[in-house]
């Protein structure tokens, strides 16, 4: 084999937590796939899921930690609220 050609034998530098991560996400998304017999009933909780995760996440990183935690409390508040009816 010609220099051009060979195979380096070390391999780039990974983040353990970045690879991680985005395993667990695709783990955690097959299981909940396999926990619901019909579509239909998955993309009902995904859809719920999706929208409590936005109420509860929403403008984490463009306020300041005090403002999002008043702001996570109180959306958890209204929706304390909202289950309560």
């Amino acid at each position: 084999m010609s220099e051009r050609h060979s195979f380096s034998k070390t391999r780039l530098p990974v983040s353990k937590a970045v690879t991680g991560y985005t395993h667990l996400l695709f783990r955690r998304r097959e299981s909940v796939m396999l926990r619901f017999s019909r579509m239909r009933s998955l993309e009902k909780f995904a859809a719920v899921d999706a929208s409590n995760y936005n109420l509860f996440n929403s403008e984490r990183s463009l306020n300041i930690r005090t403002i999002f935690k008043l702001n996570r409390s109180a959306a958890l508040t209204e929706w304390r609220g909202l289950g309560a009816t």
